[in-house]
Order: structure tokens, then C-alpha cells, then sequence
């Protein structure tokens, strides 16, 4: 308390946390792929009766992969790491009604990341078996623990919690920039990530990030009715019609999340598909869901090179919405309450586009929005409680 009253205060903290990787990503998968797994595929002859059975498991001959798969993970794997801190200046600027000022930062170390360490290391044409540097394998999964990011957040939040009408209102901007590592998408995925062996190009805005978002919800008991400020002597009749009103609502507005564009290549090689190059300004004046961007800004890269984009380097269409309820509560004998209650989710209706289509290789819906939020929903519901 810097002012010595009960008006102001200012907290900070920070800590040091610990994820525990190993129960799916090591001991799970250890168990089912440790060394390595193949699979044997027989065909059951045609005949209704048992194939398989304890005195012969292994009936006939299976069928072996060429060029098996294999999963494996550093030796030295520590686990995922999170260094957080913050601090908080919070003010009571009206009575029973507060304004509070946040920095909240968190650095990520040590993120599993899995991509494929078999990958080609020389770019060209041919098979992509016959590329890879580690023969006979094919794939080799490797679970990497080599992710990092950065966040940074400014928080801004106001609150209400006595009379008639009790908010919050809170409002963040937030910067987080990851280097592609730790952002695999379940098992066998990578993410954005095309090439995982140059950090520096898969850096960019983690996935999902929102820069902007503000979102605040309210109760409103309306004043009006026996004992409120308004109409206060009203007789029964009149109380049970134009007393006991309350509308709620929660509103959120927010900017889109990050994104970038890929395309799908014909040629048989590596790389035949990824991330695209950028050739001219891809703005627009006047985005929208017939077009976004500027498609004339993009093409697939020369054969077999990497596209320039950057990671996550452009950002999807915001969204904005309100749902709200009205409540009529009545009151009988003192002891029985009943409550009728109309609630709209979406209340204006309002269709926020999805995100845009982001294959060039697909020009029918690259560059535009093919999805949209759900439309306006009303429930009504009544309940009663004695």
C-alpha cells in the first residue's frame, strides 16, 4: 500500500515451473515404439473359422516395410520449463469499484517439438525415400525438447461489485513469439513448421496468439418495485409486472489469430509443398470474405526451395460478439421464487468469417471466407425454487 490507505495497491510475484513431459510423449510412447515397431500384415484366408491362433500366432508370411519407421528422442531430455513473473497496480477509483493496471510475462523453455529427423538435408528432385540422408529408414520421429517462447502481456481490468449493476471489464494485449519448436499438433504433427533444421525462419507468433482482446459482462438489476429506488410503493399486481427485471450480457471483441500461406507442389522431390513466397504487397483496402488478401502477391517457390513467407507472418479476421438475458424473478408467500429467463447467444446476429483459405495450390477458396460464426440462438427456461 504506497499512499498508506486501503485505496491502492501494488503486488508483484514471479516463479520458476516445471511440466512433466514424460508420461505421454516419453513413457507411452517408449512402450509402444521403443526400440522401434513394425507391422506385419496377414490376410485371413476365405473360410469361417479361427486364423490366429495360440498353437500357430504367426500363420503364413507378413509383409515387412522396406524402409521401417522409428521413433527417438535425445539422451538428455529436461523438462519443459516456465519462467513467469508479474505486477499489478489496482486502485479503488470509485466506491466499490476498482481499476487495475497489469504486466504479466512468461519465458517457455525446453517445449517438445517433434519433426521428422530423416528429412532431406539437400533439396532437389527424386523420391523423397531416396533423399534421405539415414538409410534404409524412413521416417524417424524425433521428439526434441529445443522449444522457446517469449510473452508479454498488458492487462487492463475494472470491476463492480455492489449495487445494482456489478461488471468486470477486462482488456489485454499480448505479444508471444515462439520459434516453431513446441508446436506440434498431437502426435505426428509439427505445425506450421516445413523445414525444422533453421530456427530462425520458423520464428513468428505462436499459434492461436491474439493480440487484442477485450471482453466485459454485467448484472443489472433494474430499480423498480417495492423496496427499490423507483416506484417503490407499487401495490403486488403491479410489482410482480414491473419489478424483479434483470438483463445480463457478456460482450468480447478481439483481433484474429495469425496464420500463413502454403501451397500443395506437383513435382516428386523435396520440398514439394510448404510455405509460399511473397512477391508484392498482399493487403487489400477493403478486406472481406470474397477476399482478404491480395492472391497476386503470392506464388509457389522455385522447384524444390523454400517459400520466403515468414511464420505466421499475417493475421485472420477479428470477431466480436454479445449474448445477453433478461430474468423476471417473482416472489410468492416469502418463501417460493419462480424465475422465467430468455437468454440470446449472438444477440445482433452477427456472422464473424472464419479464417481464410491459405493453399494457393486450391484458387477456389484461396484468399476467401467459406465459414462463418453460428447464427442467433434464444433459449427460454423457467425455474422455481421454495
Amino acid at each position: 500500500r504506497p499512499f498508506g490507505d486501503n485505496r491502492t495497491v501494488i503486488r508483484a510475484g514471479g516463479g520458476f515451473y516445471y511440466a512433466y513431459e514424460a508420461s505421454n510423449q516419453l513413457g507411452l510412447r517408449q512402450v509402444l515404439y521403443a526400440p522401434f515397431a513394425l507391422i506385419e500384415t496377414f490376410q485371413s484366408p476365405v473360410a469361417n473359422k479361427p486364423y490366429v491362433t495360440f498353437a500357430d500366432p504367426f500363420p503364413g508370411v507378413g509383409t515387412v516395410p522396406s524402409s521401417p519407421s522409428i521413433l527417438g528422442m535425445p539422451r538428455r531430455f529436461p523438462n519443459p520449463r516456465s519462467i513467469q513473473w508479474n505486477l499489478t497496480l489496482e486502485r479503488e477509483v470509485l466506491p466499490n469499484t476498482s481499476l487495475r493496471l497489469s504486466y504479466v510475462g512468461n519465458q517457455s523453455n525446453y517445449a517438445a517439438s517433434e519433426y521428422d529427423l530423416n528429412l532431406p538435408r539437400k533439396f532437389g528432385a527424386g523420391s523423397l525415400q531416396s533423399l534421405r540422408p539415414f538409410q534404409p529408414w524412413g521416417e524417424i520421429r524425433w521428439i526434441d525438447p529445443r522449444g522457446n517462447a517469449n510473452t508479454h502481456q498488458l492487462q487492463i481490468g475494472s470491476s463492480r461489485r455492489a449495487g445494482d449493476l456489478t461488471y468486470q471489464l477486462e482488456y489485454q494485449f499480448t505479444s508471444s513469439i515462439t520459434d516453431g519448436a513446441g508446436a506440434a499438433e498431437g502426435w505426428g504433427g509439427t505445425g506450421g513448421i516445413d523445414y525444422p533444421f533453421d530456427a530462425r525462419r520458423n520464428r513468428g507468433p505462436m499459434n492461436g496468439i491474439v493480440h487484442h482482446q477485450a471482453v466485459t459482462n454485467w448484472v443489472y438489476n433494474l430499480p423498480i418495485g417495492r423496496g427499490r429506488r423507483f416506484l417503490s410503493g407499487l401495490p403486488a399486481v403491479g410489482n410482480h409486472i414491473l419489478g424483479g427485471w434483470q438483463l445480463t450480457g457478456i460482450a468480447t471483441i478481439r483481433t484474429g489469430t495469425p496464420f500463413h500461406i502454403n501451397y500443395t507442389g506437383r513435382l516428386v522431390g523435396f520440398p514439394s509443398s510448404g510455405r509460399a513466397d511473397v512477391i508484392g504487397d498482399w493487403r487489400v483496402s477493403n478486406p472481406g470474405v470474397e477476399g482478404w488478401f491480395n492472391p497476386a502477391a503470392f506464388r509457389e517457390p522455385a522447384p524444390f526451395t523454400l517459400g520466403n513467407i515468414g511464420f505466421n507472418s499475417m493475421w485472420e479476421p477479428g470477431f466480436w460478439n454479445v449474448d445477453a438475458g433478461i430474468m423476471k424473478n417473482f416472489r410468492f408467500y416469502e418463501r417460493y421464487d419462480v424465475q422465467f429467463r430468455s437468454e440470446l447467444f449472438n444477440l445482433f446476429n452477427h456472422p464473424n468469417p472464419g479464417g481464410p483459405g491459405t493453399n494457393l495450390s486450391v484458387p477456389s477458396t484461396f484468399g476467401r471466407t467459406t465459414s462463418f460464426s453460428s447464427a442467433r440462438v434464444v433459449l427460454f427456461g423457467l425455474k422455481f425454487a421454495f
